[in-house]
């Protein structure tokens, strides 16, 4: 029954859209230009600042996830729970929640929690990953405060490619990944596999006179992603992917605890259908997925057993129209059902949610201005109406200067709605307004310096606290959130006969604060947000001589207010040397890694300490015809 209305609109879009492209062959242009092997995001607003992590910086984390990649290599705040634990983002002073998580164009978070755990997002699964700062609820719709993450998978390369690639590190560490690809003039497949294991036994210092070794912090991980893709013709693209994966992992005790015996087990389905049609100046995509997650969280020593699981159903529909050289449009509109199950809530759960989406663009000479705008139904109410605005300006071709403005709001989640006790079927969406502005220059080849400064307000911002005359804990629209900072970037890129120079250096000013006083948890007003840095700083130096290759990472950050204790700044350099030999058709690389190499003690979340110097060695071989 959820989902009889959103198969039903499915197949009249489908029928709809085959017959369309059908009757317009006779008239059809083909546009192979437009063939992008990239799932792009909707048009995002020029003034948009966004970072792109490509092949070639994925490499470096192959063996690790998408948290790793972050943490390492951008500004953006991992809130990490341990090593093989859990992990959320921060972005500009946001909480987890507040971050959009894509995969080919289509959220992803959970609609129990609002996040995703960065932890179990294997990097060897995707192809790239764009980060776009700031608020942009009309372009990604609710979440899309902070940040959005957009994680892409692309079409094989023509032939046949066999890859495998094997570590193993410090703590049991261990992983295996291997894909293959084949790929035709109209049609390609690609799978990859993956396997990893870690005890994560580190020991750590609880005291300054005494060590602990880390207990019961056992991961395991195993997932495939089987990708189809097929193009009949220049007016259409097709393509099929399904991500399957299983985690098992045990939950370590805090250093205030002498045992634990928690453990964990998450279970993920990810399937995904889209289309793409090329007819005259349009081109129509079309998305369908389902998500099905399922955890298992139990701790023996308290006699808790908390299965819990979500379902998501989604379908969307865009057409960009390019009218001119100039004048572009799209619009488009996605309809959402989730299902949900869990002790804390009174019976199943089901929610519908409705979009309708649409921008204007003008690129003229030296100009970009679009205007974007996006109107929500949940559950058949109104959400506010989200209007959008965004321009860049080139003067000279190594200065660009752009802006952006637009209002912003996040959906509560099932659990603050539906959870018992403290779940409230009244709460109104968090909403507010935001706005940014940027310097891009170019004063050499190769060379980019990027300034960014923005500003944020969030009206209603849901908390769990103890209102007067309650015994427990619920969610309430009950605090105002004010976000401010400055952003600052430099890029180098440079190819010098044998020498290849990749360098990145960053530095955020976040100042995220809390505006109306909270009594239980105590949050002063003007307080800074708990577990959001005031600065923060990474490097990202990678120099590679013909075949050998050294990278060197560093990040800076600055202390954290926690819920019982302040966590104490930390800067964390990890290096890492390879080297590469080519022997006809094969391609080998050999690296040896070593996190951490100052031994730093260290936590990023309150009582959950992280592992001191960690080394990790493997290979990856790649075979192409």
């Amino acid at each position: 029954m959820l989902h009889q209305r959103l198969h039903l609109w499915l197949a009249v879009v489908l029928l709809h859209l085959v017959f369309w492209v059908q009757a317009q062959q006779d008239t059809a242009t083909a546009l192979p230009e437009i063939l992008i092997r990239a799932n792009a995001l909707r048009n995002a607003l020029p003034g948009e600042y966004a970072e792109h992590f490509d092949r070639s910086r994925l490499q470096f984390v192959a063996h690790q996830s998408v948290a790793d990649l972050l943490a390492s290599q951008s500004g953006i705040y991992v809130k990490s729970y341990g090593l093989g634990s859990l992990a959320t983002l921060s972005m500009r002073g946001s909480s987890a929640s507040q971050v959009a998580i894509l995969w080919n164009g289509l959220p992803i978070q959970s609609p129990m929690l609002g996040l995703t755990d960065m932890a179990l997002l294997p990097a060897f699964l995707i192809d790239a990953v764009d980060l776009r700062y700031g608020n942009s609820g009309a372009q990604g719709g609710s979440g899309a405060i902070g940040g959005t993450l957009a994680l892409s998978n692309t079409p094989p390369p023509q032939g046949f490619g066999l890859t495998y690639s094997g570590s193993i590190g410090s703590f049991g560490a261990q992983s295996h990944q291997a894909k293959l690809h084949l790929a035709r003039k109209k049609w390609g497949i690609s799978s990859r596999w993956l396997q990893s294991v870690a005890d994560n036994d580190f020991t750590y210092q609880l005291t300054p006179q005494i060590s602990r070794q880390q207990t019961n912090a056992q991961a395991k991980q195993a997932g495939f992603l089987q990708e189809f893709y097929y193009s009949p013709n220049e007016r259409q693209q097709w393509s099929v992917l399904l991500w399957r994966q299983l985690n098992q992992r045990q939950i370590p005790p805090l250093t205030t605890q002498n045992r634990s015996v928690a453990q964990q087990a998450d279970s993920v389905w990810r399937v995904l259908l889209q289309g793409r049609f090329f007819v005259k100046k349009h081109v129509f995509q079309i998305k369908s997925a389902f998500f099905d997650e399922k955890i298992n969280y139990q701790d023996a020593a308290f006699l808790i057993k908390a299965p819990s699981g979500f379902q998501t159903a989604i379908s969307e529909l865009t057409d960009k129209w390019q009218w001119n050289s100039y004048w572009s449009a799209q619009m488009g509109g996605q309809f959402t059902a989730f299902s949900a199950t869990a002790n804390g809530y009174t019976d199943a759960v089901q929610e519908n949610r409705a979009s309708v989406f649409a921008n204007l663009r003008l690129d003229y000479r030296r100009w970009q201005i679009q205007g974007t705008a996006r109107q929500e139904w949940q559950d058949g109410r109104p959400i506010p109406f989200m209007p959008g605005c965004g321009f860049a300006y080139s003067p000279l071709q190594w200065l660009r200067w752009s802006g952006k403005i637009s209002r912003h709001y996040r959906l509560p989640t099932l659990n603050e709605r539906y959870w018992r006790p403290g779940g409230n079927l009244e709460l109104l969406p968090e909403q507010g307004w935001g706005g940014e502005t940027g310097l891009v220059l170019k004063p050499h080849a190769g060379w980019q310096i990027t300034t960014t400064a923005f500003h944020r307000y969030i009206h209603n911002w849901i908390l769990w606290a103890v209102l007067e005359g309650q015994v427990f804990v619920s969610a309430n629209n009950i605090t105002a959130v004010k976000s401010r900072g400055v952003e600052q970037r430099l890029n180098w890129r440079h190819q010098w006969r044998q020498w290849y120079f990749d360098h990145s250096v960053g530095y955020d000013w976040v100042r995220s604060t809390n505006e109306i006083r909270v009594n239980k948890p105590v949050l002063p007003a003007g307080a800074q947000l708990i577990y959001t840095p005031l600065h923060r700083g990474f490097a990202h130096i990678y120099t590679r001589w013909n075949t050998i290759g050294l990278l060197w990472q560093s990040q800076w950050t600055s202390a954290v207010g926690g819920i019982n204790e302040d966590v104490p700044a930390f800067g964390v350099h990890h290096i890492r040397l390879d080297y590469t030999f080519r022997h006809r058709a094969f391609n080998t690389q050999l690296f040896f890694q070593t996190n951490n190499i100052f031994n730093q003690s260290y936590q990023v979340i309150e009582r959950r300490p992280m592992p001191g110097r960690a080394f990790m060695a493997g290979i990856t071989t790649h075979f192409s015809h």
